[in-house]
């Protein structure tokens, strides 16, 4: 992405979004208070990004995250990002609990970008479903086409999806 700033231009300066994705799994019966407890007693047992502290994160925390394709590959991409807010909530319709993370400017998915987690119950479905969220500002993070930065997302978010299974 480039923004051209040789005219009049105020700042800071805002991108829009480049693109989106939301990827649902199921959980089985962890509830969103279940989700909230694990997420609470260990989050780096369940959160599968490099990085992650192991007391669940405060907002405006700053995360030195890194994602790596595999265990021991060099270059780590950078992942670094801000604790937005946690939610808990409860609806007529049932709870829903959700985190969501802001990219820091060297984060690979681009500034302005973020990703939310929810564990809520679906419309008509017994079971619960862990949602992700992703909104990314950068139109090729990690020089990665879209198709392949999804199949390597939806591999690591599947990932907490089993680590929050009950």
């Amino acid at each position: 992405m480039a923004v051209d700033t040789s005219g009049a231009s105020s700042y800071p300066i805002f991108a829009t979004l480049a693109w989106s994705y939301t990827l649902d799994y199921s959980v089985g019966n962890t509830s969103p208070a279940y989700a909230r407890d694990l997420m609470h007693r260990c989050f780096n047992c369940r959160f599968p990004v490099e990085g992650a502290p192991a007391a669940f994160p405060v907002t405006g925390q700053h995360l030195p995250l890194f994602i790596r394709p595999c265990q021991d590959c060099e270059p780590a991409w950078n992942a670094n990002c801000f604790f937005r807010e946690e939610v808990y909530a409860e609806f007529p319709w049932g709870h829903r609990y959700s985190f969501i993370f802001d990219a820091a400017g060297s984060h690979v998915d681009g500034y302005g970008s973020s990703i939310g987690f929810n564990v809520l119950r679906k419309d008509g479905e017994s079971t619960f479903t862990l949602r992700v969220v992703g909104n990314i500002v950068n139109s090729n993070p990690m020089g990665l086409p879209r198709e392949l930065y999804l199949v390597g997302a939806a591999f690591n978010w599947a990932n907490l999806a089993k680590n929050l299974t009950t």
